[in-house]
C-alpha cells in the first residue's frame, strides 16, 4: 500500500528584524554617548602657567662724578629734568664777554681768579691770529663772563671758590698742567650747575698748552 506524503519540513521562522546582513556590520564605530570628563579636557589659555620673567637688560646712565645710575623711567627721568634746569638756567645768564661782564662786586680775596683768567685769556687769544681759533675762543669768553658774573653775585660755596683760587694761581704761575688738574676736580664735584663755564675753563687751558 502506498506511504502517506509527508509535508516538507519547514525551518524555523526568524524574524526579519533579526536577520543581519553580511555588509551590516561595515561601517563607522560607535561614538560613545557619554560626555568627556574634565580631567581630560586641554587647559585652557587663561590656566596656562606665566613664563618665567626675563632678568631686566636695562642700560646704565652714567653722570659726571655719580658713577652709574640703572636706567629706569623715574631716574633716567629725574637725571634728565636737573641737566635741563641746570642748562636753562645758565642760559638765563648775560651773554657778556670775559672783558666787559660787570665785577665790581668780587670780594678782593677773591679777585685774583678775575685778573689770572683776563689775563690768561688775553694770551692765549694772541697765540694764534685764524679764524677759527678766534670763534672758538670768542665762544670761550662768554662762557667765562658767566663764571665771572656768578662770582660777582656770590653764588659759589667755598668748595667752588677753593678750586677756583688754585686754578688761577696755576695759570698765573704757568703751570697749565696744575690747572687742568683743578679742571678735572670742579667737572667731578660740581658739574651739574657749572658745566658751561667749566668746558669753557678746560678749552683755555688745553688752548694755553698747544695753541689752537
Amino acid at each position: 500500500a502506498p506511504m502517506p506524503s509527508m509535508p516538507p519540513a519547514m525551518s524555523p521562522s526568524v524574524p526579519p528584524q533579526q536577520i543581519q546582513s553580511p555588509m551590516s556590520s561595515v561601517g563607522p564605530p560607535s561614538v560613545s554617548s557619554q560626555p568627556l570628563s574634565y580631567t581630560q579636557m586641554p587647559p585652557s589659555a587663561s590656566h596656562r602657567p606665566a613664563p618665567p620673567s626675563m632678568p631686566s637688560m636695562a642700560p646704565q646712565l652714567t653722570e659726571p662724578g655719580r658713577g652709574k645710575v640703572p636706567l629706569s623711567a623715574e631716574v633716567a627721568g629725574i637725571v634728565r629734568a636737573k641737566q635741563e634746569g641746570a642748562a636753562q638756567k645758565e642760559s638765563k645768564e648775560p651773554n657778556i664777554g670775559i672783558d666787559e661782564v660787570d665785577v665790581s662786586n668780587v670780594p678782593p680775596s677773591q679777585m685774583a681768579i678775575v685778573s689770572s683768567l683776563r689775563d690768561t685769556f688775553k694770551k692765549v687769544s694772541a697765540m694764534n691770529p685764524s679764524p677759527v681759533f678766534k670763534k672758538k675762543m670768542d665762544d670761550v669768553s662768554k662762557k667765562l663772563g658767566k663764571l665771572l658774573y656768578r662770582l660777582n653775585r656770590g653764588d659759589f660755596d667755598e668748595a667752588v671758590i677753593s678750586k677756583l683760587m688754585q686754578l688761577s694761581a696755576a695759570l698765573s704761575a704757568g703751570n697749565p698742567d696744575g690747572a687742568a688738574e683743578m679742571v678735572k676736580k670742579l667737572t667731578v664735584d660740581h658739574w651739574d650747575q657749572n658745566s658751561l663755564w667749566i668746558l669753557a675753563l678746560k678749552r683755555l687751558v688745553e688752548a694755553s698748552k698747544s695753541g689752537k
